[in-house]
């Protein structure tokens, strides 16, 4: 075995020789009197293997390994730095803790704690209690961090999200700010304690404390703490476990709200203006006289300071509307945030706006060539035929440039230059040239170019291949643990098989779940590295064959069986034959816990009216067809029974309010986690049906006419070949087209209907609110510009709304709808693609003659129509330069044509 490894000279052969030297020191160090170097070389020796190990249960052997040592030399302070590895471990695996998970992991870093104080109260002068100490300073340390959102409604409670670790009490300060002041003393301290002790020294609006929930276990937590209403203003908050706030005794955290009734919306026009709306933040209704200040930030390197400009002041219109125009100054571009006043009420972005007065001018006139080559790589010497089309567009139009001048340019790979060459268009906009690809230099990626446009090519000595290597497709499903067999072929392109040559191949595992889990709004999955788990060498035989065996070895170590992870297995070959060459392939085997996977032909989103029948699949993990049988229910879900935004933080995993004080301050926020529709609760059962995969993948529904529109849940019950259990849960929203109320009990119910079509038709989408006085602003937005603008208003209701295509749209156009509701702002956006089917070409490629002899060259001919049948005036754009036998051996031809009036096509 040291032989055969000592002749790969690779990885795993160094690895085994590392454990032989490890072996060789424990020996020699068996007979010490004091065993201090015998532990010390036997935790490196284990802490290596533990990084090199594709044993499934490695982590555990290391563990018990740690245990045995510290107990085999309890006596001896170096047991210290095993119990210290050990305390490690603990700490490690309590980092995995997901407390909206499971409570697995909870514990370990209390553990940890618990082993370090043993260990330092053991042996308290040993290197492995000084370890110990630094990570129960670490574990014990205290830690807090305030979020709260940015901009709030005044007088009205708000949340704040507070993660903290190892915290019994929160003391809550609230100080006035001045903006200005502030935003100076920031710009210049970038360090958190003086901010901290300037915001500390200022006198108190209002204080309170918040009694934590806590259970000793070492872990951060989160709470979500009601933080009182405030008049308009800017504010800071202060959080500390210490009620003095004093930062020699403890540490604080801080967070800067406003308090404002003004929100807005934004958008970039064509010219690079900034529109903006302005919207009440708790109503949504337009803000009219809202005097808006434009600044300018820019830091002056030579004073060390930075200076603030006004770049322009205006006033929303009764529509709350206004378009900036900053005129160019001679700078590229100018970049602002806006200070708004509306009566008392202020509010000051933190977001940076940009606009480029360079577009305000008048749109100019751009100049595009595309190039293409008669291959991508060449030989040394070969010549480089080429051809280019010029374009120049202007206000969304295209048209040829004929007659045009360029410099075509030949650069290597140092981008120095090899050749050019001075062309002109023809009246199609083309021009065509030759290079020859340079000798005797080093060869890579070159480009020709002009100042338009470049095509990149590679000049490399390079051989045709002789033979290609190819997996057979995987069969069957495997099981964790078994052996797996992959198959495989090495032939030459000629024909024959490739004999006697050397198989290296690789085994590589990752880890992947097919089945999601989701918790909020938030998934979670464990940390999962790639390993490789075998790798040799085989042979083909006399026909080429080879095959490739490896065990299925999985890795839970770091996965919960509740994620039911499967495990894919990329394997690698590169055969090298007598000669030689060497051609590589690569494949993939996926083996899980359950070997059998389902998809489910139902969207997300599911019209009633047409809802007859779905397509069910069951595949094995390599994709391939595997009947089964089993049971498939739907279900009515029930909604939330209050209309509820989107949280914007994670859910916490503590709570310090109770559900009837949350929703009497907080109507419109969630509680816990009760938007999330796998917490929901099922209203009715609406259909039990029995499948078999193997008889029919079309399942036929009957009676959804009479299924209420609104969420739905699917869930699927079958075994795999193994008779393991297979479970799949899909949540889809069933709507109507007919209905007056949306289908789900939500602020924003949004859906497209129709996104593509011809001048004449329409597209359409269904627009709605379980909400009262909703004010949406939608707009349809062509290149760039705004062609239409309105407000829709939405009274708890579902709307359908069709736009008309027509013959300008061609080319498409989006659809923009926005609107503010209880401090939040809603989007939806979608793009409706109207093609260009009246600048279709089709064409005819005519050939004389069926057979070429030696040297003769083809004669052929294109016809071409446009899309209603007419004769169009065209130009080849490339053409085959050598058409000989040879050359039409050699290469697949590439063609492209143009037409003034129908744009390019390109075929093979």
């Amino acid at each position: 075995y040291a032989n055969l490894k000592l002749k790969t000279k690779d990885s795993l052969s160094l690895k085994f020789y590392a454990a032989s030297v490890f072996q060789d020191l424990l020996r020699f160090h068996l007979d010490d009197k004091e065993p201090t170097a015998l532990v010390d070389t036997d935790l490196k020796r284990l802490k290596f293997v533990l990084q090199n190990s594709i044993l499934p249960i490695k982590d555990s052997l290391y563990s018990q390994s740690l245990l045995r040592l510290e107990k085999n030399y309890k006596d001896f302070p170096i047991s210290a730095d095993a119990g210290y590895l050990i305390a490690i471990e603990m700490y490690d695996k309590g980092q995995n803790y997901k407390p909206l998970v499971s409570d697995e992991h909870k514990w370990e870093i209390k553990e940890a704690y618990g082993k370090c104080q043993k260990i330092i109260k053991a042996f308290p002068d040993s290197d492995g209690a000084k370890n110990c100490k630094v990570l129960a300073e670490i574990i014990k340390k205290t830690d807090i961090a305030i979020t709260a959102e940015g901009v709030n409604l005044p007088d009205k409670p708000f949340l704040s999200l507070v993660k903290y670790k190892n915290a019994q009490t929160l003391h809550f300060r609230v100080v006035k700010l001045d903006y200005e002041e502030d935003r100076d003393f920031r710009m210049s301290n970038y360090q958190e304690k003086p901010i901290l002790e300037k915001y500390i020294s200022r006198a108190v609006l209002k204080s309170w404390s918040v009694e934590l929930p806590g259970d000793g276990d070492f872990q951060q937590h989160s709470v979500e703490v009601k933080l009182p209403g405030l008049p308009l203003g800017y504010y800071a908050i202060l959080v500390s476990p210490d009620p003095d706030f004093d930062l020699k005794k403890s540490m604080a955290s801080y967070g800067s709200v406003w308090i404002s009734n003004i929100s807005y919306v934004s958008e970039k026009s064509a010219k690079g203006n900034q529109r903006f709306y302005f919207l009440d933040r708790e109503k949504g209704s337009a803000k009219a006289n809202v005097q808006v200040k434009l600044i300018s930030r820019k830091y002056d390197y030579r004073s060390k300071e930075t200076e603030y400009r006004l770049m322009g002041e205006y006033v929303s219109d009764k529509n709350g509307y206004f378009e900036t125009d900053v005129q160019d100054k001679g700078e590229r571009s100018n970049s602002f945030f806006l200070d708004m006043k509306s009566g008392n009420d202020r509010l000051v972005t933190d977001r940076q706006y940009y606009q480029s007065p360079y577009y305000q001018k008048g749109e100019k006139k751009k100049t595009k060539t595309y190039f293409f080559t008669d291959r991508s790589i060449y030989r040394p010497g070969q010549t480089i035929y080429f051809k280019g089309i010029v374009l120049e567009k202007f206000k969304g139009e295209y048209s040829v440039k004929a007659n045009f001048k360029t410099k075509v340019e030949f650069y290597d790979v140092n981008y120095q230059k090899i050749s050019e060459q001075q062309l002109t268009t023809n009246e199609y906009g083309s021009f065509q040239g030759t290079f020859a690809a340079p000798s005797g230099i080093l060869g890579g990626r070159m480009t020709i170019k002009n100042k338009s446009g470049s095509v990149s090519i590679s000049v490399e000595e390079y051989k045709r291949p002789k033979f290609e290597v190819v997996f057979n497709p995987i069969e069957g499903s495997y099981k964790l643990n078994e052996m797996v067999n992959i198959t495989g072929n090495a032939e030459a392109y000629a024909g024959n098989n490739i004999d006697k040559a050397q198989v290296k191949y690789r085994v590589v595992r990752s880890t992947y779940f097919p089945y999601p889990w989701r918790y909020g709004y938030f998934g979670y999955f464990p940390s999962t590295p790639e390993m490789e788990i075998i790798h040799g060498l085989a042979q083909t035989d006399e026909n080429g064959k080879f095959s490739i065996q490896f065990k299925a070895i999985p890795d839970y170590s770091r996965n919960s069986g509740k994620f039911k992870p499967s495990f894919q297995y990329t394997v690698y070959a590169d055969v090298t034959d007598i000669n030689g060459e060497t051609q590589s392939a690569i494949t993939t085997v996926n083996v899980g816990s359950v070997a059998l996977k389902i998809n489910l032909g139902i969207a997300e989103k599911t019209e009633k009216e047409t809802f007859e029948d779905f397509k069910i699949g069951t595949v094995n993990l390599n994709g391939q067809p595997e009947p089964a049988k089993g049971t498939i229910v739907f279900s009515r879900l029930l909604d939330p029974q209050r209309l509820l935004r989107e949280r914007n933080w994670p859910v916490p995993d503590k709570y310090v309010l109770g559900e009837g004080e949350f929703i009497k301050d907080f109507p419109f926020d969630e509680y816990k986690n009760e938007a999330a529709i796998e917490n929901r609760k099922t209203d009715v059962e609406v259909a039990v049906i029995d499948f078999d995969t193997e008889m029919d993948s079309i399942i036929q529904l009957s009676g959804t006419a009479n299924w209420q529109p609104g969420p739905y849940s699917v869930k699927v019950n079958t075994k795999d070949i193994y008779g393991q259990k297979v479970e799949l849960t899909k949540y889809f929203t069933l709507y109507s087209i007919n209905a007056k109320m949306p289908p789900v009990n939500e602020i924003n119910w949004f859906h497209v209907l129709k996104a593509k079509g011809e001048p004449g038709e329409n597209a359409s989408f269904l627009l709605g609110t379980r909400d009262k006085n909703v004010k949406v602003l939608y707009e349809i937005v062509s290149k760039n510009e705004i062609i239409s603008s309105q407000w829709l208003k939405l009274n708890n209701e579902q709307r359908k709304v069709e736009i008309p295509i027509r013959e300008e749209n061609r080319g498409g156009f989006s659809v923009n709808l926005t609107f503010v509701k209880h401090n939040r702002g809603f989007s939806n956006q979608f793009n409706v693609d109207v093609p260009f089917t009246n600048k279709e070409l089709d064409f005819e490629f005519a050939t004389f003659r069926n057979k070429l002899l030696p040297g003769q060259k083809e004669e052929w001919k294109i016809i071409i129509k446009g899309a209603k049948g007419d004769s169009v005036a065209a130009e080849l754009l490339a053409s085959m330069y050598d058409a000989s036998l040879d050359a039409l051996k050699d290469h697949n031809w590439n063609f492209h044509l143009y037409s003034n009036t129908y744009g390019n096509i390109s075929w093979q």
